[in-house]
């Protein structure tokens, strides 16, 4: 059986995390712990989650290249879109982290769609049973074995805490109706099967929504019942606050509307579809700042291939999240360093240069990767079809398959991003001796067409490198642009994956060497090289 594929999700600054999403949507805030899901039962139609469709229906993806997992499942004229992101919902350096879920019915239809959602709490996760032996619903939340799970929103009209699979929600696939006959509060099972359900009613018009949330936190604070209460007013303060800024309603009423996280409902709508107050377009729009900016610090690539580009920058993402969670993982503190997210004494002494890999395993995905970095470094003819071969393994978000934790092997995972950011990395510019080499990864096929890539700001051992190439289609020459502070004492060698018919380097005329008449071209620059440009034969 193959390993599944997963994707984290955390805060940049180790305030909590790292979360767990699986290729289904499902999120697991605490590794090895229970998990959340989403169900969908039209009027008179069966029980739908992202788990009982085809594979290739769900689809999933990292949004806006940051780490925000976004899933996606359509049934009929029914679209069901989730994302999942770390955030703060309060401000300051002591804001504890929480995961935000935000899904999205939508009506595909020229005729309104009437059913049911359910937001649903189960013992398991991709690693196996995770028991819950004491469920409980308090104003929204779930509290499992006495830590506060989720906070749903808006306040729903029905729940259950139930024993048993059968109990907690129809058969997936059968038509008995979702609503739960009874709302029961506490489930208490010593085998550890509590199941917990949230059901909303919706009539959404045609081509309308409704939207629902969900806030998990991420560090679970331990200790009396009350501090449940105490972690949910978060929300229902901080929704109170936006609401009489935004609408002027005044401070009584807005705490009245709030006070056990309830819902403002939006007289505007005509789809029944309330609104809660919660700013959570607010909410967002901080969580992608924060994260934007701290991918803004290192190392940026553009790429002629704008999936390879979105490569570099979630794998970046996926590893800041390990490092903010408390990772100490050689491979990805070397693959940080190389890509300028560490402090420069550490990129030139700590890691060494080149960063040299940690020991993968022959056959595993890291050890893939490293053995496609020796072939770029050494310019092997298969190096190209080796990257691209790791590269289609891929999953939509830039994961490779590997065991979740708790179970052995979970470190796959981040070794196998780390190994890919230090491949890619190699096959833009890396050090032999005291000469960089340029492009040894650039595939021959990027050249048939016109393309531009930059490497902007990359950390070497003798400082910070920007890079730039550009060329349009033959015979128009490929241009070159060099741009550092401190270049490195024995030059440049840049590599080229077709012959070349000659080149000029500062305005002036470049010696070939070797490279006269090869398939292949390396073109070796003085250290104080500046502007390359290079002819195709023909």
């Amino acid at each position: 059986m193959s390993e599944p594929t997963w994707t984290i999700i955390g805060p940049p600054n180790g305030r909590g995390g790292p979360a767990l999403v699986d290729r289904w949507g499902r999120i697991t805030p605490t590794p090895g712990g229970p998990s959340l899901d989403f169900a969908l039962q039209p009027d008179g139609g069966p029980l739908l989650t992202a788990a009982t469709q085809p594979p290739a229906a769900v689809r999933q993806r990292m949004q806006g290249r940051l780490p925000v997992v976004a899933t996606g499942w359509e049934w009929r004229t029914l679209r069901l879109a989730t994302e999942a992101y770390a955030c703060t919902l309060d401000e300051g350096p002591d804001a504890p982290a929480w995961i935000a879920v935000q899904a999205i019915v939508f009506n595909l239809s020229d005729d309104a769609a009437r059913g049911c959602f359910a937001v649903t709490v189960s013992p398991h996760n991709l690693a196996g049973p995770s028991p819950i032996r004491r469920l409980a619903y308090r104003d929204a939340a779930f509290v499992v074995d006495g830590q506060l799970f989720a906070v749903c929103l808006p306040h729903p009209p029905a729940w259950d805490c139930s024993v048993g699979a059968d109990d907690a929600l129809p058969t997936v696939g059968g038509h008995r109706p979702l609503l739960p006959a009874r709302q029961r509060a506490t489930a208490h099972d010593p085998a550890g099967q509590c199941y917990g359900s949230i059901v909303y009613a919706y009539h959404i018009a045609p081509w309308e929504e409704a939207e629902f949330l969900a806030f998990l936190p991420l560090r679970v604070v331990r200790g009396q019942s009350s501090v449940v209460s105490r972690q949910s007013s978060v929300v229902s303060r901080q929704s109170s606050v936006v609401s009489r800024q935004s609408s002027g309603i005044d401070s009584d009423d807005a705490e009245r509307r709030t006070q056990n996280i309830g819902l403002v409902p939006n007289p505007q709508s005509a789809i029944h579809n309330p609104q809660s107050p919660l700013p959570y377009r607010l909410i967002k729009g901080r969580s992608t700042a924060v994260w934007t900016a701290r991918l803004r610090m290192g190392m940026q690539v553009r790429l002629p291939d704008d999936r390879l580009e979105e490569s570099w920058a979630v794998a970046t993402g996926h590893l800041l999240t390990l490092a903010g969670g408390g990772c100490r993982d050689p491979a990805v503190r070397a693959a940080l360093a190389a890509s300028g997210y560490a402090p420069a004494d550490q990129q030139a002494a700590a890691y060494g240069w080149p960063v040299g890999p940690t020991e993968p395993g022959p056959d595993d995905w890291a050890g893939r990767m490293a053995a496609a970095a020796r072939l770029v470094r050494s310019r092997a003819p298969g190096a190209g079809a080796a990257v691209q071969a790791l590269f289609q393994a891929a999953s939509p978000t830039f994961t490779w398959p590997a065991p979740p934790p708790p179970l052995p092997g979970s470190h796959a995972y981040r070794r196998a991003v780390a190994h890919w950011l230090l491949l890619l990395h190699d096959g833009l510019l890396f050090a032999e001796g005291d000469r960089l080499v340029l492009l040894a990864g650039l595939p021959a096929a990027w050249l048939a067409r016109a393309g531009t890539l930059e490497v902007s700001d990359a950390p070497t051992p003798w400082g910070r490198l920007t890079v730039r190439a550009a060329w349009t289609a033959d015979p128009d020459p490929l241009h070159l642009d060099l741009t550092t502070a401190t270049p490195p004492p024995g030059g440049y060698a840049v590599w080229l994956p077709r012959p070349v018919a000659r080149a000029e380097l500062d305005g002036a005329l470049l010696p070939l060497g070797p490279a006269a008449g090869a398939a292949t071209a390396t073109l070796l620059l003085p250290p104080r090289a500046r502007s390359l440009r290079v002819y195709w034969p023909g």
